[in-house]
């Protein structure tokens, strides 16, 4: 076999610009170099595995507060590249809308020689309007992007839903693959829509588990020296919910993580289980109002909010757990960091269904309706029931055995490298 060729490649994450606009590192105690140098997203990952691999690798970060361009050395070992996306013109159009400042990182982002001189540039996701303005790069620019999850923006059929529809199909058009988790059901339901309503051809579809979980990281510490370390009572029935804590949507949607409509259920779940705990790990713009939240319905003895802690003590605090809530919509458990870091510690998972499918148990765990007084019920009845928990702990094994780091990053590599050569 061909021994692979060291690769130069480009990727591109909007996440820190998104903590900047909601204020969130004056609101939490996350400063913007932990961000940047500490925090593991998904891209960091990537990017930290392919450089181990032999291939350069660098992030690009866009950022409105940031004057200059700025560049960090991620702990993982990979660059970290911060572009600023205003000026006097896009700080005043940004007022109109923050997305108007894509353009202008795109124009940056195109004349640096990293990126010039890369054999692959690639997207976080494809619902970004950092990737909708990929279509304004030169066409020697080879680029990929991955569904990471959301849906297209709710002004379907409305004129501004058109000229996104325009401009994605451009963007689409002019890149090399879009890489997808073809398990995951909702992942599904975008390929659908996006050969439906955008024409895009089957051959633009790359399967893609996506999450890279890392085993020897996330395992399963023990469930009495987790509590022991982390000051958790033992005797308890305990839930444990980890992810960034941002306001309830407006239109009711469980496409982010909802910590406040989880808080509301164990509320209703606290008085038939007197012994049940839910312990809250991360930070964001709507933490004090979580915070709040909890106060208002007299939970401070029962719900517990630990804020941002390191990468490294997640795994404590999801073994620590009798059951993991992650309080975001879903059709099915495969998919999801912190769902498949749950399962890697051998913890069942529980979560909120979407489109009005009502509560039913799925490979893993448990999927509720987020808006029904039954959903505390039928979850206290699983949270008690250590059988149960036993069973969905092992169906959980069986589901993440498909997005081990080794496996994800070699897949990843196998479709860069064949991007690159085509």
């Amino acid at each position: 076999m061909a021994e692979k060729l060291s690769l130069q490649i480009a990727f591109v994450e909007d996440n820190f610009l998104r903590w900047e606009l909601g204020d969130a590192f004056r609101r939490s105690n996350v400063t913007k170099e932990f961000l940047l140098t500490q925090w593991e997203s998904f891209i960091d990952t990537y990017a930290a595995e392919l450089t181990r691999r032999g291939h350069a690798c660098a992030k690009f970060v866009p950022s409105f507060e940031t004057k200059r361009e700025t560049v960090y050395q991620h702990d993982l070992g990979h660059k970290v590249v911060v572009i600023p996306c205003g000026d006097s013109v896009f700080d005043l159009l940004k007022r109109l809308d923050w997305r108007l400042g894509a353009v202008r990182f795109t124009q940056r982002l195109m004349k640096e020689n990293f990126v010039k001189n890369c054999d692959v540039l690639h997207y976080h996701s494809i619902y970004s309007s950092f990737f909708l303005a990929s279509a304004c790069l030169p066409k020697s620019i080879k680029r990929t992007v991955q569904y990471s999850g959301g849906a297209f923006p709710g002004y379907v059929g409305s004129i501004r839903g058109a000229a996104v529809s325009r401009v994605l199909r451009s963007s689409i058009g002019s890149c090399h693959g879009v890489l997808v988790n073809e398990p995951n059901a909702l992942t599904r339901g975008q390929i659908a829509f996006l050969k439906r309503n955008e024409g895009v051809p089957d051959t633009k579809f790359l399967p893609f588990a996506g999450v890279a979980i890392d085993p020897k990281k996330f395992r399963d510490e023990g469930k009495e020296p987790s509590r022991t370390i982390l000051a958790i009572k033992n005797d308890a029935l305990v839930m444990v919910s980890v992810g960034g804590i941002v306001d309830e949507t407006p239109d009711g949607s469980n496409m982010n993580k909802n910590q406040f409509a989880l808080i509301r259920i164990f509320s209703l779940l606290s008085r038939i289980l007197p012994a049940a705990e839910l312990h809250i790990v991360g930070g964001g713009t709507a933490i004090n109002r979580l915070r709040q939240l909890v106060k208002d319905m007299d939970l401070t003895a029962r719900v517990h909010i630990h804020g941002v802690v390191p990468h490294d003590s997640v795994p404590a605090y999801l073994s620590a757990a009798d059951l993991v809530a992650v309080p975001i919509g879903v059709f099915d458990f495969y998919g999801g960091t912190a769902i498949l870091e749950s399962f890697a510690c051998n913890r069942p998972v529980c979560a909120f269904s979407l489109g009005g499918a009502g509560s039913f148990d799925a490979m893993g765990g448990f999927i509720m309706d987020p808006n029904s007084n039954l959903s505390a019920r039928a979850l206290a009845e699983r949270l008690s029931n250590s059988e149960y928990l036993k069973m969905k702990a092992e169906e959980g094994r069986v589901v993440v055995e498909g997005y081990l780091k080794d496996k994800v990053i070699s897949q990843l590599e196998n479709i860069l490298s064949d991007v690159a050569g085509s």
